[in-house]
């Protein structure tokens, strides 16, 4: 038996056959041909020594967690901008999603915008903007996970001006138009 690694999630397998572009069951993807099954790559340079590539905290996580690329402190009320050191070239149809880490939005820390994107013609640092609702300051330590990255994929679509929409039960109902429990 040969050991491989699944390509989505990093989970190590044992298989009678190997082929580089399988996937665990851990990722719930089953195929019946793996051949025909191509996977993007997603790439990232370090821009700086110290920088730390994305990683995952369980086999069955979805985000990537991204990494303080230096001391950062900020305080009360305030924004700041965390440097991760990395960039990325994303693959056409491909959206990096920042989103924060839950444990520091407890702690009062958010993206002001709530999800960061990053759209696959952009090729600077990845920074991560955070506002720290709290009366006190933050410190945020060089390696710390501050915010985790998705990957979206794109559909293709057309936008379509039309005179009319189809109805639907809610209608306009918005905010709290469905219930508040």
């Amino acid at each position: 038996m040969r050991k491989w690694c699944c390509r989505i999630c990093g989970h190590d397998e044992y298989a009678e056959t190997f082929d580089k572009n399988y996937l665990c069951m851990g990722c719930s993807i089953v195929f019946a041909y793996p051949s025909k099954f191509n996977l993007s790559t997603i790439k990232f340079k370090k821009l700086h020594e110290d920088a730390i590539l994305p990683t995952k905290g369980t086999d069955a996580s979805v985000g990537h967690d991204l990494y303080a690329l230096e001391d950062c402190l900020v305080t009360n009320r305030s924004t700041a901008f965390i440097p991760t050191g990395l960039s990325v070239e994303l693959p056409p149809n491909v959206e990096m999603q920042i989103r924060m880490r839950s444990g520091l939005g407890k702690k009062g820390l958010m993206l002001p915008n709530g999800v960061g994107t990053i759209d696959p013609d952009y090729r600077g640092q990845i920074m991560m903007m955070m506002v720290n609702a709290y009366d006190i300051p933050f410190q945020i330590k060089k390696g710390d996970r501050v915010a985790q990255a998705l990957f979206t994929t794109k559909l293709p679509y057309i936008l379509e001006e039309v005179l009319e929409i189809s109805d639907t039960d809610r209608g306009a109902g918005g905010f709290g138009s469905t219930g508040t429990k």
